[in-house]
């Protein structure tokens, strides 16, 4: 398993979800009178509620990937 599961999980839904977030845009700009359904203004918010991402976790995963990175940098430069 992977040590950033939720960035897996979005890595995973990715193209899916680019896909769809698309759709809903297009939707949005050419939306006609009548049955206008309002949608969020993150699209992100609501792509990563249908595929449960939590993007919190996404971003502490990230913190967690750079200073990783940073103590690997810092090693390297020590030798």
């Amino acid at each position: 398993m992977s040590s950033y599961p939720e960035c897996e999980k979005m890595k995973l839904v990715k193209d899916d979800a680019e896909t769809i977030g698309q759709f809903l845009e297009w939707l949005t700009e050419n939306q006609r009178d009548g049955n206008y359904v309002p949608l969020p203004d993150d699209l992100n918010d609501l792509l990563s509620d249908y595929f449960n991402i939590d993007l919190e976790l996404v971003e502490e995963e990230k913190d967690q990937m750079l200073e990783e990175i940073r103590v690997a940098n810092k090693n390297e430069t020590k030798m």
